[in-house]
């Protein structure tokens, strides 16, 4: 009788997964690789839900709210309109999935009347996203979460995987995202650290976000901290990378200073490839507004 009985909660707590997921082999067009490996994520995502003895928090087994607390993860904190960018749900339907993810005690809601606050992953909304992420890592809350300055840089970096997300929809743009200490490139104790890390199928995008408030010493740090861990750690040599200065306020002289410091510290590994050229195994540093570094992007988008 019992038996009978865990049998048809497993069969009802099945369906409403799987439609809320939709993972529907077979019904639609045939998807891209990249396609592919998102659903396969999913998937792997609702199946891993099935094997928890515990209570599953309702409003988990929402596709939209699930892909919520993803990008929570991975941005260490986001905006409603980066979360709605990034699910593909909306304005509406963001906010209905992170008031419901908050009603479980999932995600803190940022205080009233602060636009550019953000919702934040709480201790058992981290417990809860490892269980959906394929390699089931909790990332630890990233230090200084704090207000001003640091909010407005974590709001950038969020920016651009949102701007990424709407030019390529199809891509697994969140699942690839890595950012807030989660990116580093470390190699004989030097580690590089750039404020996010997207990893390609052939290749690297690493990404930094410049507010004009870095001085030139900071820069050359961070060059020579790169540069370092090419040396040492052979990354040059394994797949193409691109390094994208994303600025704020771009001026002519703070466009000047980068390039300068990239070509003085990266010389060896720089090129300056044709588009979509496919045996490209070396850097190249593209300096300017969000939207003109996307744009070089979709320039090889085809390769990557």
């Amino acid at each position: 009788m019992f038996r009978l009985f865990g049998l048809w909660i497993s069969g009802v707590l099945y369906t409403s997964v799987a439609r809320n997921f939709r993972v529907r082999p077979g019904v639609g067009p045939r998807p891209t690789p990249a396609a592919k490996a998102e659903r396969g994520a999913w998937a792997m995502a609702w199946q891993s839900l099935l094997r928890i003895p515990e209570p599953i928090p309702p409003s988990v087994t929402s596709r939209t709210a699930a892909a919520a607390l993803v990008v929570l993860d991975r941005l260490a904190g986001a905006s409603r309109d980066q979360i709605a960018a990034l699910t593909g749900s909306g304005s509406a339907g963001a906010y209905r999935a992170l008031s419901s993810l908050a009603r479980d005690g999932l995600v803190l809601a940022p205080p009233r009347g602060r636009g550019e606050a953000l919702w934040r992953l709480t201790k058992a909304g981290r417990t809860w996203v490892s269980r959906l992420l394929p390699d089931g890592y909790v990332w630890p809350d990233p230090p200084g979460r704090g207000r001003g300055e640091n909010l407005q840089h974590r709001r950038m970096v969020g920016d651009v995987l949102v701007e990424l997300a709407r030019r390529y929809p199809a891509w697994p743009w969140v699942f690839a995202f890595r950012s807030h200490g989660r990116g580093a490139l470390s190699t004989y104790g030097v580690v590089y650290d750039p404020d996010a890390r997207v990893d390609l199928p052939r290749g690297q995008l690493l990404i930094e976000v410049d507010r004009g408030t870095m001085r030139r010493r900071g820069l050359e740090a961070k060059f020579y901290r790169l540069r370092e861990v090419l040396d040492y750690g052979g990354y040059g040599l394994q797949a193409p990378r691109r390094l994208l200065f994303v600025l704020h306020t771009p001026s002519a002289g703070r466009i000047r200073l980068i390039q300068e410091l990239a070509t003085t510290y990266l010389e060896p590994y720089l090129i300056a490839p044709p588009a979509g050229q496919q045996d490209v195994l070396a850097l190249d540093v593209w300096v300017g507004t969000l939207g003109e570094v996307i744009d070089r992007f979709s320039q090889e988008a085809a390769y990557w």
